[in-house]
């Protein structure tokens, strides 16, 4: 018997589990980039410089790569799915790029007969497999992403959305808690470092969530568009300017709001771990971060970097010989690198520090994914039967939302200025588990407004009809009603309606945005992507043009969020997303 399409009716909170699987797989592979990726190439003998700049390989893919597998997979026509075969083509592209990353002195040996660990050709071997793991996300996210999307009934996106986040959370405690534990001890069949048992769970991880998830789901019925895009590359920008051109106007201002958000992120996530460090005895940490030729072993030089967990942006080496600021301040408890004992216990408590601070900020972004949905779903009904009177009322639970996503974006600017003025480990640590809040919303609230979205215009009919100012301005307050004068918006759940497509020829041959959820996550992944490469920009300048050689010198960078966040809280106000429509009705 064939199996039904997962998103057939109301879709439940046990089938929403099981699509969120792929993406919870995927987070493996960056809970082991972002604790362990820098500190690895460093023993590899790649320069604080060169690992830098190959971080921004990432969000260069995501800016240019993930849209056009996202439209690709639009147009997919294979009896797999439209998204199975880009999940499995990534997820076997990641797997294969990050084994070759953690045994890349073993096979810099079997390609060039080189010996020594930090060989130029191991180096070779590291930075091309980092590159490919970077292009090989791409697909396997953004499918992931629309495979969740599209299995997913209208009326629970918002709840879709944070069930991928409390995945995405729970797999990053597992795989910070298991971190801290010494693996090739507990497991030596697996790899005699921790980079290779990490390596080898994540992949393991990754291949059973997404059998699962494979296996369990049949996805619905791939719509039939008029048009394909072209193989040309001329052709796929074409096709990603027309969807961007017609996406809903709510949508375009969840891009903007995204697009400001994450250039405060960036510095945050690239200097958390190290900040959190800073406070353990009262000194600066940082002055155990010094040039290569100052470490006198590899241990020193795996534990100096594991405490500036995500690196350093380009052009950043700021950080002077450790022997000098010894004998600049000789009064520091931070010992010679050639006393092993004493140094090897301080870079110990500084690296439990850091992965302390990484665990508290992901318990609390799972404690928060877990509250604020129900929390929300909670107001927005009792929201929605005081709009009952008001047939033109708006969407409730969007409206909502884009509040909560205010006020996080305020309370993340608060955190930055509280970076700023942190003097004690302990607070610290508590500013760590409250940024928690914000990163929850951060990665709920957009892609649930973004779902709901293109459900709803799915679900729009005459509405849509070109040529009428009436309905041009309903549809840009989100009010559209059908011809029984119903509400047709975010909170429609006619499941008789759930596939339909609008009369009225929009763009693409009469498809809906729906029909292009592949391309529209890929659009949305730039604007997550090319602000986190301004952001390494802005700290690349800061750190090397602005910021002194002392103890207030991470100030500026943590500047760069408070900025951000009120930049799009500001956007957040003046795009309309937080307007309530009832105003409307008593006009």
């Amino acid at each position: 018997m064939a199996k039904e399409p997962i998103s057939a009716g109301k879709t439940s909170s046990a089938k929403l589990v099981v699509l969120a699987l792929p993406l919870a797989g995927l987070q493996a592979f960056f809970a082991i980039l972002t604790s362990y990726g820098t500190p690895y190439l460093q023993t590899l003998g790649v320069s604080k410089t060169a690992a830098g700049l190959l971080w921004l390989s990432g969000p260069l893919f995501g800016t240019l790569l993930q849209p056009c597998v996202g439209l690709w997979s639009d147009a997919s026509r294979t009896r797999w799915g439209r998204r199975k075969p880009f999940m499995v083509v990534g997820a076997f592209g990641c797997a294969l790029s990050l084994m070759a990353l953690v045994h890349a002195d073993t096979l810099s040996v079997w390609l060039t007969n080189s010996t020594g660990r930090a060989g130029a050709g191991t180096r070779t071997v590291a930075l091309l497999a980092l590159s490919f793991l970077n292009a090989s996300i791409q697909p396997l996210q953004g499918a992931s992403r629309a495979f969740l999307f599209d299995n997913t009934c209208p009326s629970r996106q918002s709840v879709a959305a944070a069930w991928a986040s409390r995945a995405t959370s729970f797999v990053n405690i597992l795989f910070y808690f298991v971190g801290n534990v010494d693996l090739p001890r507990l497991l030596p069949f697996l790899g005699n470092t921790q980079a290779k048992v990490l390596a080898l769970l994540a992949v393991a991880v990754n291949f059973v969530t997404l059998v699962v998830a494979c296996v369990a789901v049949s996805e619905p019925p791939s719509p039939a568009l008029d048009d394909r895009p072209g193989k040309r590359l001329a052709d796929v920008v074409r096709d990603l300017v027309d969807t961007a051109r017609n996406l809903p106007w709510r949508i375009k201002e969840v891009m903007v709001v995204q697009a400001l958000s994450w250039v405060g992120w960036t510095p945050f996530l690239f200097y958390m771990s190290m900040w959190v460090c800073i406070y353990r005895s009262g000194h600066m940490e940082e002055k155990l971060l010094t040039r290569d030729e100052a470490a006198t072993s590899a241990r020193y030089v795996r534990i100096r970097n594991i405490v500036r967990s995500f690196g350093n942006p380009p052009f950043a080496d700021i950080t002077p010989d450790i022997e000098q600021e010894r004998a600049r301040l000789p009064s520091s408890p931070i010992p010679s690198p050639s006393d092993k004992e004493a140094f090897a216990q301080l870079t110990a408590a500084s690296h439990r520090k850091a992965s302390l601070g990484f665990l508290l900020f992901a318990l609390s972004t799972a404690s928060w994914v877990l509250l604020l949905p129900r929390l929300t779903r909670r107001l927005s009904k009792a929201q929605s039967a005081r709009q009952a009177g008001c047939p033109r009322a708006g969407p409730a639970e969007a409206v909502l939302l884009s509040r909560v996503w205010l006020g996080s974006q305020l309370l993340f600017s608060v955190c930055m200025v509280c970076f700023v003025l942190a003097s004690t480990h302990l607070f610290a640590l508590a500013l760590m588990a409250l940024v928690g809040c914000p990163w929850a919303v951060t990665v709920w609230v957009p892609f649930a407004l973004i779902g709901m979205d293109l459900k709803s215009e799915a679900n729009e009919h005459s509405c849509w009809a070109a040529g009428s100012d009436v309905n041009r301005g309903l549809e840009r307050h989100g009010l559209l009603e059908d011809e029984n004068g119903a509400e047709i918006g975010y909170n429609s759940s006619s499941e008789d309606d759930e596939d339909a497509v609008p009369s009225g020829a929009r763009a693409h041959g009469g498809d809906t945005s729906r029909d292009r959820g592949g391309a529209v996550f890929g659009l949305h992944n730039i604007a997550m992507a090319a602000p986190q490469i301004l952001g390494i920009a802005a700290c690349s300048f800061v750190f090397g043009m602005l910021v002194p050689l002392d103890e207030a010198n991470s100030g500026p960078v943590f500047a760069i969020g408070v900025v951000s966040g009120i930049l799009a809280a500001g956007q957040l106000l003046r795009g309309g997303l937080c307007k309530a429509s009832t105003e409307i009705c008593a006009s």
